[in-house]
């Protein structure tokens, strides 16, 4: 049922996103097929699945900046391949960079 897979599915992400991460993958863990995990994603969290883990990666990734972390130990935590696609996911999602966000909050 998809609402018992919900609540696993955010868990799981949240637990694991700092691997990489895959529709098919997931489904897989599940034993599910990846549309279904697509279908959850859209009609219960308004999100792709791929939108659904960049947002909590991004929110884990403004936790850990505020914690004092470099912006590569970040990025690496949060399961970014590198500081650039970091960098630029953080700038499209908040529209300021890490750097700029973590001296915002500690002025």
């Amino acid at each position: 049922d998809r609402n018992d897979i919900l609540d696993d599915l955010i868990q799981y992400i949240d637990q694991n996103f700092s691997q990489k991460l895959t529709l098919n993958s997931v489904a897989e863990h599940f034993f599910v097929s990846p549309s279904t995990i697509s279908h959850i994603c859209s009609d219960r969290l308004q999100a792709s699945f791929y939108q659904f883990v960049q947002q909590r990666r991004l929110a884990e990734g403004q936790r850990l900046i505020l914690n004092g972390l470099t912006m590569e130990e970040v990025s690496t935590k949060i399961g970014f391949s590198n500081y650039q696609n970091f960098y630029r996911a953080f700038k499209k999602a908040y529209g300021i960079s890490p750097k700029e966000y973590r001296q915002l909050l500690t002025q």
